[in-house]
């Protein structure tokens, strides 16, 4: 009958041969999800410590029989083995955290990952370091945990930071609150910019004018500030200006004058010139190329100043991009401005008291 020892003894070594290619294995495994090598290698190589010492701490009574050691000596090599075998392990689960924050930041999907894998890591860190702990005192696994519950005020302090930005990166994954490669403005930072990275401790923020803004992540669910994401994924941006008429240019038009006009624009409705104009201006909104017709868009007459008749032009332009948007509401403004002396209407440049 073969001796159970020899059967132990075989499939520890199996355990640590296999154990040698383990590190090829997790990384061929990976390689299938796009994970960068380096870090796949790290996780094979935490792998292949933590099944060497384990085939080394279940054999440790068959291999080290021969070195006549006492049960007490033993005793402490096995729980040296324990602690190497649990950072071992949690190294292993802190590497697939790293593994996720590096998949969010290369990820098209913009999400909030690498805050709670970065919080992830640090769980596995600390629980692995305790675990292991406990086995150097000799007291197991444990034994060091219950000192958590003592060293939690402490931890408290300490991870004030970290723990605020875990919770901001939690409500706003929940709520999607904001993503990476939002437009976001803080006017209490005097922030104005492009969300570059958001970290268990900071948020990056990238401004138009290529500086870079740093501010804790906690701000982003304390503080108040505007993304404008909705806006960028909206078919339109929205143009918005007021123009300032004398009211002595508003004056009735004669027929044939209207007739003139309306042959010109295309377009007509009420007496004066100023409905005529507006008019203008709606069918403007609807034949332009620079305007979204199926937004919502109007042309209407405001309170009286001292600079004159306010009317303001509200419309959404056909493109959300920074630069053409601009192009677009400048052709705007100067084909109204342009428009408005056909129509006799004369333009307030400031007010009467200046």
């Amino acid at each position: 009958m073969m001796d159970f020892s020899y059967v132990s003894f075989g499939a520890g070594l199996f355990i640590i041969l296999l154990s040698l290619f383990s590190w090829k294995i997790v990384s061929f495994v990976l390689a299938r999800f796009s994970a960068p090598r380096k870090y796949t290698r790290v996780v094979g190589w935490r792998l292949m410590g933590a099944l060497v010492t384990y085939a080394l701490l279940v054999e440790a009574s068959n291999l080290f029989h021969y070195f006549d050691l006492s049960d007490a000596a033993l005793a402490t090599l096995e729980n040296i083995l324990s602690a190497v075998c649990s950072l071992f392990v949690s190294g292993i689960f802190a590497g697939v955290c790293r593994l996720v924050g590096v998949w969010e930041r290369s990820s098209q999907n913009q999400t909030l990952l690498g805050p709670l894998s970065q919080a992830g890591g640090i769980v596995c860190w600390t629980v692995g370091g305790l675990v292991a702990l406990g086995y150097l005192l000799g007291k197991g696994p444990w034994g060091a945990l219950t000192a958590v519950g003592a060293l939690a005020a402490v931890g408290m302090l300490v991870f004030k930071d970290p723990l605020l930005g875990l919770m901001a990166s939690i409500q706003m994954r929940h709520s999607d609150a904001i993503r990476r490669g939002d437009w976001i403005t803080m006017p209490a930072r005097n922030i104005d910019g492009e969300v570059l990275e958001v970290t268990l401790w900071t948020v990056r923020v990238c401004s138009w004018d290529r500086s870079m803004y740093t501010f804790p992540t906690y701000a982003l669910v304390s503080e108040t500030y505007q993304n404008w994401r909705t806006m960028t994924e909206s078919e339109g941006r929205r143009i918005v200006f007021t123009l300032y008429f004398d009211v002595l240019s508003i004056a009735e038009l004669m027929p044939d004058e209207r007739e003139r006009l309306a042959e010109r624009f295309g377009t007509w409705a009420g007496t004066t010139n100023l409905s005529g104009w507006r008019a203008y201006v709606e069918r403007l909104f609807v034949t332009s190329d620079w305007v979204d017709p199926l937004a919502q868009h109007l042309v209407r007459e405001k309170e009286m100043q001292d600079g004159g008749l306010a009317v303001e032009v509200y419309c959404f332009s056909r493109s959300t991009v920074w630069v053409e948007h601009e192009k677009m509401r400048s052709l705007l403004i100067e084909t109204l401005l342009l428009s408005s002396r056909e129509y006799g209407l004369r333009i307030r440049q400031r007010s009467l008291n200046a």
